[in-house]
């Protein structure tokens, strides 16, 4: 087709890729006033064909709160498994993209009992936006910005902004 054509040549052919990353997150709505930013890495492995594709994630963050110890914990960790579409178009060696997801996540610590209860465990739909730097054939850099809406957990919303540097390979 002549779209096809137009589209730079590594993108014609499907690929596979693979980057840890480096994030910073803040809830905001319900756990906003007991949290600040949290930090945190993750892993990503993801295949695109053109101009869509789809993404595993697994992360983990640390954020700090305003409880004090004992009987709390000062901080609390997060644990998430993410499934994402992604939808990209070619800029010169730029890759722009956006994403859905749906998303799993666990908080480990009892710092946030009195908001969110017993439970440890909750469910989040989001997207993001951001693009990739592709001229370091095969190298990539990539940045991000992202927002999920956590569904068990009244009017909260999580923001992060994170960066990586990713292997791909044409398949």
């Amino acid at each position: 087709t002549p779209s096809a054509e137009a589209a730079p040549q590594d993108f014609r052919r499907s690929q596979v890729y693979v980057h840890p990353s480096f994030q910073v997150t803040r809830y905001m709505g319900a756990l906003n006033a007991e949290t600040g930013w949290g930090v945190g890495m993750g892993v990503t492995q993801g295949f695109q064909f053109r101009w869509i594709g789809f993404n595993l994630t697994v992360d983990t963050d640390y954020f700090l709160t305003n409880r004090s110890a004992p009987p709390f914990n000062t901080g609390f960790q997060q644990a998430g498994i993410r499934l994402a579409s992604r939808f990209l178009a070619p800029v010169w060696d730029l890759r722009i993209f956006g994403e859905l997801s749906a998303q799993r996540l666990s908080f480990i610590s009892n710092a946030l009992v009195e908001t969110t209860g017993e439970k440890l465990a909750f469910h989040g739909v989001g997207g993001a936006l951001g693009g990739r730097y592709v001229g370091l054939e095969p190298l990539y850099i990539e940045v991000r910005a992202d927002a999920d809406y956590l569904l068990d957990i009244d009017d909260t919303w999580g923001i992060g902004f994170g960066i990586a540097i990713g292997i791909r390979s044409l398949l």
